[in-house]
């Protein structure tokens, strides 16, 4: 019997803390991360404060299981268009989709202010890298089935699609033009010669 409430307990402490990520994301979205306070994101996800603090240590905590999970998202889609049978063109409809897509520009602006958040921040700048590196490390191998085509080192292809890809978001997030994606394309055909 204890080992059964321990279990619904389990369950309800991962379904709160699933509700709380997916209110989470779509307030940092709303309001970047230093405009969305604890206490605003619990109350739109419908909880205290303390349902937060019982799984996550602070708001940064928070925003970094929020962006796992997006880092997640991300990796499968580029994980598909690298191995589709026309993967530069895939490759490149993704980069078209996410510089066109309100909400993924909106990500990266609230991705970019926890950035600057972490500069000065030793242990926050820490547990990033370390996350950085993961994704580095998932999106080289997602890159693979393009990389293979390239005289240069998996993870440098890799390196050097992630950047283009968080340059040309950058420059859609401030000038807002949408003739971005041809950039893409011919990097893609020179890296591949």
């Amino acid at each position: 019997m204890g080992t059964d409430l321990a279990k619904g307990k389990g369950r309800r402490r991962a379904l709160t803390r699933e509700q709380v990520l997916n209110s989470a994301e779509t307030g940092f979205l709303e309001r970047g991360f230093h405009g969305a306070s604890v206490e605003w994101l619990a109350s739109r996800a419908g909880y205290t404060t303390g349902a937060i603090y019982s799984s996550f240590r602070d708001k940064a905590g928070l925003f970094l299981a929020v962006l796992e999970r997006r880092y997640r998202s991300q990796i499968e889609m580029w994980r598909a268009a690298a191995a589709a049978d026309d993967a530069e063109q895939a490759v490149v409809a993704l980069v078209k989709g996410q510089l066109e897509d309100p909400l993924y520009l909106g990500w990266f602006s609230a991705y970019h202010e926890f950035l600057a958040s972490s500069v000065r921040d030793p242990e926050l700048r820490a547990a990033l890298r370390t996350q950085f590196r993961h994704f580095a490390h998932e999106f080289e191998v997602a890159m693979q089935p393009l990389a293979s085509r390239s005289s240069l080192p998996a993870k440098d292809f890799a390196e050097l699609v992630r950047a283009a890809s968080n340059g040309l978001a950058l420059f859609e997030v401030i000038e807002q033009t949408d003739d971005r994606a041809d950039l893409m394309t011919a990097l893609l055909a020179r890296l591949t010669r």
